[in-house]
């Protein structure tokens, strides 16, 4: 009964802390979600030199809590190249994830080919934020 009784005194906490983290840095609004997940990869395709030959059209998968977007890139690139991608793709802070993966070596066997399946997941019912504009901001936006 004492162990009920702490949880149930608990919950105002519980909600506080579920509201702390739904703010967190990991929500992105519907409408940014597939240009934030656009931007990551191209990021990543730049700074690793992996070569982006085609990209499909992201698809968009949800369940209870999560929007999950996929998309598939064609890429082709040195060993080390395609290793340096994905571990930047770990170690960085987006949200983004490879989902599935095939890889083999190209027609000369200089470099390796195949596709990837990313995949990042979204928080569902996310609130834009507020923005407020104060009279001088507007009159410098309008002129």
């Amino acid at each position: 009964m004492k162990s009920w009784e702490k949880e149930r005194n608990s919950v105002g906490s519980y909600k506080e802390e579920i509201k702390e983290l739904e703010g967190m840095s990991s929500a992105v609004v519907k409408e940014d979600q597939e240009v934030d997940m656009s931007r990551a990869i191209n990021k990543l395709e730049a700074v690793s030199g992996i070569n982006v030959s085609k990209q499909s059209t992201v698809t968009t998968e949800t369940n209870v809590f999560f929007l999950e977007k996929s998309m598939r890139i064609y890429f082709s690139g040195k060993e080390s190249q395609i290793v340096d991608f994905l571990w930047k793709l770990g170690e960085s802070d987006s949200l983004v994830r490879v989902s599935e993966m095939r890889v083999r070596p190209d027609k000369n066997r200089y470099k390796l080919e195949g596709w990837m399946e990313l995949t990042a997941s979204y928080q569902k019912n996310v609130i834009a934020p507020v923005v407020t504009v104060t009279p001088s901001a507007q009159a410098k936006v309008d002129s």
